[in-house]
């Protein structure tokens, strides 16, 4: 019943001992389980995951797969609806998956048809497969127009993993960051979708708590901390994802003489908006760059086509820095601008271009730019910022 190895490039990133959904009898099985939980338990619905060991087949078997799964949400969708008359209420089906269609279809997956036909209640978009990174950006215009008028809901999918060298998951600021952009792109809801949600440890701490409360509510998180990063690979990965295309475009990036690393921050924030209320405390371009010496090599940063002048500057050197549990890694510097409202970004999608002007020929070593991050902070209310009074 196993799909087994493949020559396929993409098979690269699949785990060749998942279940063949070519073969009757997985289908039997697996919906059997699904119906379980739907007919013998008070559930409100089931979440199926299209986005961990798939395809359900080889890639090159994908065309024989997709009218077997959508006939086996079909049975599905009835075995809920039948659940939900006999136990009087509402049995849904929500289907995790990729949210750019091309890949969807390179998985066997014709969203298409389950949202005509009405056999899913909603999607819960990722981007990636498997495990994937924290992402804090979904480009959901493709499936809002798929939507149209349906009842089909759309579901930013945040997985929360962040495989820093001090934090396993994503911070309060940039889970709030996460979730004002799916808002902002008409997403009808916002799910953290990993298996446990304990970024500080069990029990949750009050952080945790005030990090929950606030999530559905866009009006809430229109002043809160935010820190935007571009999406990158898990620390214990540095090479680039070929597949699916939404992991193309992701750091680290190698820094090369005169050929600049550019990437995309989006943000859902409305500078203008809340200077005019004297809401902002900061506004800062943290980019992080391996194994280089600061004040040997000449670094050059653009943000939206604008040059950032080195009087906003500030360096933080990484070089063999220590800390509690050993040296920060990887070593390098941390360039940060502070930025002046006339630099803002804008909201939406803002361009972020990092240039080695000119590389000290001395030492032979290879730059990456590691993490670029953009850090909104704000004061609770106007005229009321945190620690006023220094003693």
């Amino acid at each position: 019943f196993e799909v087994g190895p493949e020559k396929d490039p993409r098979a690269r990133y699949a785990h060749p001992r998942r279940f063949s959904f070519l073969h009757q009898a997985v289908r039997d099985e697996r919906l059997a389980v699904f119906e379980e939980m739907l007919t013998r338990y008070p559930t409100d619905g089931v979440e199926i995951n299209l986005t961990e060991f798939v395809p359900l087949c080889r890639f090159d078997e994908v065309d024989r797969l997709s009218p077997l799964l959508t006939e086996w949400l079909r049975r599905l969708r009835k075995t809920a609806d039948r659940a939900a008359q006999d136990q009087g209420r509402a049995k849904r089906i929500y289907v995790r998956l990729p949210t750019d269609i091309p890949t969807q279809q390179q998985l066997g997956c014709d969203s298409a048809t389950w949202i005509a036909d009405g056999l899913v209640d909603g999607l819960v978009c990722m981007n990636g497969i498997g495990d994937a990174v924290m992402t804090q950006c979904w480009s959901m215009e493709p499936l809002k127009k798929l939507v149209g008028d349906s009842d089909c809901r759309l579901v930013a999918g945040f997985n929360n993993l962040l495989q820093s060298q001090f934090h396993r998951s994503a911070t309060q600021a940039m889970t709030w960051a996460a979730a004002a952009n799916a808002w902002n792109d008409g997403a009808d809801g916002f799910a953290v979708v990993d298996y446990h949600w304990t970024p500080n440890g069990w029990p949750l701490t009050a952080a945790d708590y005030q990090t929950l409360r606030v999530l559905g509510h866009p009006e809430l998180l229109r002043f809160r901390d935010k820190d935007y990063r571009a999406l990158r690979l898990g620390r214990s990965r540095n090479e680039p994802i070929a597949w699916p295309d939404a992991m193309v475009d992701a750091l680290p990036k190698p820094l090369e003489e005169k050929q600049p690393v550019e990437l995309t921050l989006q943000i859902a924030d409305d500078l203008e908006a809340a200077a005019k209320q004297q809401k902002i405390e900061s506004v800062r371009l943290r980019i992080r760059i391996t194994n280089i010496e600061a004040s040997l090599n000449k670094v050059r940063v653009e943000l939206n086509g604008k040059r950032l002048p080195e009087s906003i500057l500030s360096l933080d050197d990484l070089i063999y820095r220590q800390q509690p549990l050993g040296s920060f890694n990887p070593y390098g510097f941390v360039y940060e601008y502070r930025l002046p409202e006339s630099l803002w970004p804008r909201r939406g999608e803002n361009r972020v271009r990092v240039k080695l002007v000119e590389k000290d020929r001395g030492i032979d070593t290879k730059f990456d730019v590691s993490d670029i991050d953009l850090v909104i902070d704000y004061n609770p209310q106007r005229h009321l910022r945190e620690n006023p009074v220094a003693y």
